[in-house]
């Protein structure tokens, strides 16, 4: 007998960590129509299959299609003519194909306390889908640059019981006749507690929110198992940082992001010859970054010499702010730096390339083969 779950996720953050102005994934010309554009993940077992997506929900205002939790009252053929679509929360299915027929009686009989109940959400949550939905939301944050969008946080036994997570974090429901009745999965076990934690935009930068072509390529990612590294991870934190405008420890995020990529690089080059690899690590490693980073970065044709120019204008910059104290007073020069940084260092890092939007975008209207002449 077949157990599917449901669940939905919230990823805009509740605890008041960060004021900015969009709290959701955010799409450039293009939403997941549901299910119909459902990504699926590999689960590396036959029995099981993992399934998200978003809904198209909004009203119209203005002429443009604004977010609207459980509303579609738009023209779908807005959606292409617009620049920034916002996506709302996450939905996802879990089918368990081999469910013993025991367990599906206790969720009938809604036996919730009982242990092997209580096992089986602990198992449901932790095992099949925190890790990659965790994974996925850490690519849409990193890769994709929607840094404003909360991490997705695990069940931690400490913090939260089972059953609330279930409930709140999840708003996890069962159902045992192919989706034809629906009840809540609450295992609830004898102690339950919870902490609580209490412009016009351009066409290039609203190219920066996910398209229908990103929603297929992150299909291939979640499939293949791409985890970003810690070099695109400090990157991205760059890009945060640079997009609240927060210069000095924009700079000092960016050189070690750029120190890392350069490590990746060469590691990603080398790592099938060790004798070789350690050969040049040995030395290169003692070298001072600008070194490195013109060793490196005037031998790939990719990297412009002016983002070359812009790096050591950032590393000079870090050095300063680090052992002088020194605080940007020149907003422009510095934002124009840190981008020739995040160029480079994203020319540098191997797998898919990344985007860069902001949290504060203004929308836009425009015919779709309007859009299409700019490209």
């Amino acid at each position: 007998m077949a157990l599917l779950l449901r669940f939905r996720i919230d990823l805009r953050r509740f605890d008041g960590s960060l004021n900015v102005g969009q709290e959701w994934p955010v799409f450039h010309r293009w939403l997941p129509n549901g299910k119909e554009d459902a990504l699926t993940f590999d689960m590396k077992d036959s029995n099981l299959e993992l399934k998200i997506w978003f809904e198209r929900w909004g009203v119209v205002e203005s002429g443009l299609i604004k977010y609207r939790s459980g509303k579609r009252e738009f023209d779908p053929t807005i959606i292409p003519t617009q620049g920034y679509l916002v996506a709302g929360p996450l939905f996802g299915q879990l089918t368990i194909s081999n469910i013993p027929d025991e367990d599906i009686e206790l969720l009938r009989k809604n036996k919730n306390d009982d242990q092997r109940y209580i096992n089986l959400g602990k198992k449901v949550v932790k095992d099949l889908i925190y890790p990659p939905i965790a994974r996925f939301i850490n690519i849409l944050r990193i890769t994709y640059g929607q840094y404003w969008l909360q991490k997705f946080e695990g069940w931690d036994a400490r913090v939260v019981d089972i059953g609330t997570y279930c409930g709140n974090t999840l708003r996890l429901e069962w159902s045992a006749d192919a989706g034809g009745t629906w009840l809540p999965f609450i295992p609830e076990p004898k102690e339950r507690y919870m902490r609580v934690v209490a412009t016009a935009p351009s066409i290039e930068r609203l190219r920066q929110y996910l398209t229908e072509e990103d929603w297929h390529d992150l299909e291939k990612m979640v499939r293949d198992g791409y985890e970003p590294s810690l070099a695109a991870t400090l990157l991205a934190q760059t890009h945060r940082l640079i997009d609240r405008e927060n210069w000095r420890e924009a700079l000092i995020e960016g050189n070690t992001a750029l120190e890392l990529a350069i490590d990746e690089r060469i590691r990603s080059r080398l790592d099938s010859d060790k004798k070789l690899l350690n050969l040049l690590t040995s030395r290169f490693n003692d070298l001072p970054l600008r070194i490195k980073l013109l060793s490196i970065g005037t031998f790939i044709d990719n990297i412009s010499l002016e983002d070359i120019n812009h790096t050591l204008e950032v590393i000079d910059m870090r050095n300063s702010v680090v052992h002088e104290g020194w605080e940007p007073t020149s907003p422009n020069d510095v934002r124009a730096a840190l981008r020739g940084l995040v160029r480079l260092v994203t020319l540098l890092l191997p797998g898919p390339g990344f985007k860069f939007p902001t949290a504060r975008e203004g929308n836009m209207l425009r015919q779709p083969e309007d859009w299409e002449k700019e490209l």
